[in-house]
């Protein structure tokens, strides 16, 4: 029996002005949200902000972290946890943000050739998978 290994991922759908941030992720030949991998120690919330902040310089603020107790905190819920096979064999648990930046001005991360806002129409054109183009519109329909 072959073992499926599993990882935690955040993504971030990110949404000013009515439009959504995607970029090209040349590698895997699609448009993408930011997002990647949780490091050691960090909460999901924590990962989404740096990722949004490492792929595109932009801050964001994942709010909804909240003491229950001196002991206990209920941390910000994603609006999707999904399960996503990457192979036979390896699996990502993504939690999924969609969040607002009053930023606008993106600065690509080094290796990132293609990143653009997107509006509601131009990402129902965009050649991208049906999931990504659904998480898209429902980032930019929790903003509006």
């Amino acid at each position: 029996m072959v073992e499926t290994t599993r990882h935690f991922t955040a993504t971030c759908f990110v949404v000013n002005d009515d439009r959504v941030l995607l970029h090209f992720h040349k590698k895997l030949d699609k448009w993408l949200p930011v997002g990647g991998h949780i490091d050691r120690d960090e909460l999901p919330h924590q990962a989404a902000e740096r990722e949004v902040k490492e792929e595109s310089d932009l801050n964001v603020s994942i709010e909804g972290r909240e003491s229950l107790s001196e002991e206990v905190d209920e941390l910000p819920r994603p609006d999707k946890v999904l399960l996503q096979d990457i192979n036979d064999h390896h699996q990502h648990i993504d939690s999924v943000f969609y969040v607002e930046s009053e930023e606008y001005d993106f600065e690509a991360e080094e290796g990132i050739e293609e990143m653009a806002w997107f509006s509601e129409e131009e990402v129902r054109a965009l050649d991208a998978s049906e999931e990504i183009k659904t998480h898209s519109l429902e980032a930019l329909e929790k903003f509006r």
